[in-house]
């Protein structure tokens, strides 16, 4: 994994705050037809009470959708923590409210790093070393940001410092995890998995049933310790 919390989320104008699920009722959420949080929407229904026959949802294409919340054609968006500081460009610092669903009971596994089976098995040695790699480098950016976001710059000149650099921290708060710094970055907690296998299962409308044991490995994971880990 990468972060190890989810950043699934609402946003809204912090004047008309959406800060629990009951208050989406009555409101609008704009999201692509086949966004990932309207997909596992029924969970977080289910987990917190909702009436969905209240909330109506709002088809837009993903570039779409901060002016559609910044020129309040929505009460909410879809989409992730991180995506933070690109709203509040528009919509001013302090003036957009978060929902991080991860605080009312829906934790799913996020974004990861993923390998073909051909690659586990024939390239097991570098698969490895990249992993350790990339880990390396999200321990050395949590311990220094700021020279993280030097080196950025310097390869990337076109970046927006203040914007990425806000877009960081909330990354790595979302790997910032006790998981973390008990296991090593990266380290994948079985029961977590297979309830994220599970939602998928469910509401996702695979072909055929995942099996949760198929989908994921610690076995390739060299521990690198969070910055400070006990």
């Amino acid at each position: 994994m990468v972060f190890d919390k989810t950043p699934l989320n609402v946003f809204s104008h912090k004047e008309k705050a959406i800060l629990k699920p009951k208050d989406l009722e009555g409101k609008t959420i704009a999201a692509p037809p086949g966004d990932s949080q309207r997909q596992v929407w029924p969970a977080f229904v289910k987990a917190n009470g909702i009436d969905d026959s209240k909330v109506t949802w709002v088809n837009v294409e993903p570039a779409a959708k901060i002016a559609a919340l910044a020129e309040k054609r929505v009460d909410a968006v879809a989409d992730y923590t991180t995506g933070l500081p690109y709203y509040e460009k528009p919509m001013g610092a302090g003036n957009v409210a978060m929902m991080p669903w991860v605080n009312f009971g829906l934790d799913m596994y996020s974004m990861s790093i993923m390998a073909s089976e051909k690659t586990m098995t024939e390239k097991s040695k570098t698969l490895r070393a990249f992993l350790e790699a990339a880990y390396m480098g999200w321990r050395d950016v949590m311990a220094d940001p700021k020279e993280a976001l030097v080196i950025f710059k310097k390869r990337v000149p076109e970046i927006d410092v203040a914007i990425i650099e806000a877009n960081m921290k909330l990354g790595l708060e979302l790997m910032n995890t006790p998981r973390y710094g008990a296991n090593g970055i990266g380290w994948i907690e079985q029961e977590k998995m297979c309830t994220s296998v599970d939602l998928v299962n469910t509401y996702m409308g695979l072909p055929r049933k995942v099996e949760c044991a198929a989908v994921f490995t610690n076995d390739f994971l060299t521990k690198v310790a969070m910055p400070n880990a006990k």
